[in-house]
């Protein structure tokens, strides 16, 4: 006799989609940080706007990570999903504490911020497969 599957689909390990989750979420972070940079440089944006566009790469970052974590394991979405931003919320503190001496300010609005990128992406896929199911009955005539 044959094991049952988990779940429908297949996909890569728990730890190398944690992997490949935080590491896509700091290309988007180091991306999203260089554009926010190069916008206030070109004088597009001013300087008092920077902590919004951090919030908002923040957001964007916890967010994608969770998804391409969670898109290649393919199942247990929300553990995938919150173990991503844990351990990109982790390695943010552990960065702060290396590069900036560990003077650490927002460091509650950093972990709300990445909470929500995470759990939006946990939650768009939890409605399922779409509201009841019609059938057409064909009228025949008689």
């Amino acid at each position: 006799m044959g094991a049952n599957p988990r779940s429908g689909k297949k996909g890569i390990s728990l730890p190398a989609g944690l992997a490949a989750g935080i590491a896509a979420a700091f290309a988007v972070t180091l991306a999203g940080a260089a554009i926010v940079a190069w916008l206030i440089d070109g004088e597009r944006i001013s300087e008092e706007v920077m902590g919004y566009g951090a919030l908002a790469v923040l957001l964007l970052s916890a967010g994608t990570g969770a998804w391409i974590a969670s898109a290649l394991v393919g199942h247990q979405r929300l553990l995938v999903c919150a173990l991503t931003g844990i351990a990109y919320f982790l390695i943010l503190l552990s960065m702060t504490a290396l590069f900036f001496g560990g003077q650490y300010q927002g460091v509650w609005v950093t972990a709300l911020v990445v909470l929500a990128g995470c759990l939006g992406v946990s939650l768009v896929g939890l409605k399922g497969a779409g509201g009841p199911k019609h059938r057409r009955r064909h009228i025949t005539s008689r």
